[in-house]
């Protein structure tokens, strides 16, 4: 039985640190697929989440991720 837990507790912890590494390393990866493979959701995303901290900057992923083809930062954009 306390091998069960064992591994329990070895995929929880993984688990758990994956999650938190995701959480403190969301913005640079979304920068790094925004900027290195274009990908417009991902500019979008950077817009939802810059755009009270960093108004200015948020607005130029935004107008990235209209001119890279996403029709939700057109609307967005034209509001």
């Amino acid at each position: 039985m306390k091998k069960m837990y064992h591994k329990w507790l070895i995929v929880f912890g993984t688990l758990g640190v994956l999650a938190l590494l995701i959480y403190i390393f969301e913005i640079n990866a979304l920068r790094y697929v925004c900027d290195k493979e274009n990908n417009n959701s991902a500019c979008f995303l950077l817009y939802q989440k810059l755009k009270d901290e960093s108004p200015q900057e948020a607005n130029e992923y935004l107008s990235r991720s209209c001119s890279l083809g996403y029709e939700l930062a057109c609307k967005e954009l034209k509001k």
